[in-house]
Parts: C-alpha cells; structure tokens; sequence
C-alpha cells in the first residue's frame, strides 16, 4: 500500500485479509494515513437483498473489529451502525440514471445532499467522456456544490 491512500476490499475475502491489508499500510502511515474502504452494495440492479444485508453487516462488523484499518464503505446510502466512517457512494454519473446492463446511476447532488455520500465515485462520466479532463472538472464543480449545499441545509436545525 505504499502508493495508495486507500483500497477497496469486498467482505467475502474475510477479516483476515483486511487485517493483512492494515497491516501493510501500518509500515507507511508515518508519510499518509491509509484505510481500507469495504464494499457493502454496488450500484446495480438485482443484488439479492439477502447478499447486501450480509455484505453491510460484516463491513459494519470489520470497521468495529478494526477501527485502525477500515476507513469506511462503499455503499448507495448511509447505514446504521456506520455513520462512524466515511461514505462512498458508486455509480455517479450527471447524464445517465441507468444503462443496459443493470447499472443505476446517481447524481452528485443525489448522492451528497439525499444520501449523506462524503465521497462520490465516478467511472464512465468520465472515461467515456469526449474531454475526460474537462469531465472530471465538472463532476468536481457539481459535487463541490452539493456538498455546500449540503453544509448549508444541515446547519439549519442547529
């Protein structure tokens, strides 16, 4: 982990690994602190709810086991018993809501200012954009937005 801040790990690959992976990180955290973010759901239709409330229990279950180690999930809303960690939200995408295959996208308002997402990760908005440069700035623009927008209506109640 000497070159990332932080990887993604699915909770099929056990407990064992994500301590493996934190222990990996622990001989660079001098230089930069790294984590481990578990994919608790994707953003795909047909998940089997069976699978997803597994998957958010034992992501919820590593980052109590391993608060050192896992930095946070990634997952299409905020769940309970995770509000400790930080949320990444797939599947961001400003001109599609879904595609053939079963992919649901959301936008970065969406995701930030309806489903708490303190992180939003965006693939073929970019990449399969004609300027991804310019496609990446606009998804920075946009989200930098939402989220003050999102600081502003979360003020209101204090």
């Amino acid at each position: 982990m000497e070159w990332a801040e932080a990887v993604t790990a699915h909770g099929n690959c056990g407990e064992g690994l994500i301590k493996a992976l934190g222990e990996a990180s622990e001989k660079y955290t001098s230089s930069r602190p790294r984590g481990v973010f578990i994919i608790g759901e994707l953003s795909a239709i047909g998940a089997d709810e069976a699978d997803r409330n597994k998957s958010r229990s034992v992501a919820i279950q590593f980052s109590k086991n391993l608060p050192n180690v896992v930095a946070g999930i990634v997952a299409q809303q905020r769940i309970p018993d995770f509000e400790h960690c930080i949320l990444a939200v797939p599947g961001i995408n400003l001109s599609q809501t879904s595609d053939r295959l079963g992919q649901q996208f959301a936008s970065p308002q969406n995701a930030i200012i309806e489903r708490g997402a303190d992180v939003v990760i965006v693939g073929r908005g970019i990449y399969h954009a004609e300027n991804p440069i310019e496609s990446a700035k606009e998804y920075q623009r946009v989200s930098w937005e939402a989220y003050l927008t999102s600081l502003l209506q979360n003020s209101r109640g204090f």
